[in-house]
């Protein structure tokens, strides 16, 4: 252990950097790598931060992923189960549960979300449903098939797009 004191019950515990984990007490199977990184941490389990200030002020949360300067950084929370890769990344997060941010700066909707993909600010989604959301989709490559019949013939597999020569998009059933 380096950087964080490690009282009361923890045990397990992966601790480098400088006021890393600094809070640490009674949690078990952490990793935390960077200054700062875990710095509120006191009771949460499984988590693993990496980079600056990465994790910085979740007190209590479980099993989330945090790499990047000031990924997951938030205000004092316990928020658990979730990937924020990125720097900057869920600075405004709370509360928020299995949750999945990567890129620069991608924040939540809001700080107590929860169930929620955002790659890049590109492709979003809220995991509860089926539902992706994409900010800009080409589909300038599709194959082209006269019909269904002639999609079947061409081996083109169940459930993809194709387009008909007059460009009317179509799901092969």
């Amino acid at each position: 252990v380096s950087g964080g004191s490690t009282g009361g019950t923890s045990n397990y515990n992966t601790v480098i950097g400088r006021s890393a984990c600094i809070t640490l007490f009674g949690a078990l199977n952490n990793v935390s790598v960077g200054n700062n990184s875990g710095a509120a941490l006191f009771g949460g389990d499984k988590n693993t931060y990496l980079g600056d200030s990465a994790g910085f002020s979740n007190n209590n949360g479980l099993s989330n992923v945090c790499i990047g300067e000031y990924s997951g950084r938030g205000t004092t929370a316990a928020y658990s189960n979730n990937v924020f890769i990125g720097a900057r990344t869920a600075t405004n997060v709370t509360t928020g549960s299995r949750n999945i941010l990567i890129g620069d700066s991608v924040v939540l909707p809001t700080a107590t979300t929860n169930d929620f993909l955002d790659i890049g600010g590109v492709i979003t989604s809220d995991l509860t449903t089926d539902v992706v959301d994409f900010a800009n989709m080409s589909l300038a490559n599709l194959p082209i098939y006269a019909d269904e019949a002639a999609a079947v013939v061409g081996a083109l597999a169940t459930n993809r797009v194709y387009k008909t020569a007059t460009g009317e998009l179509r799901i092969k059933l």
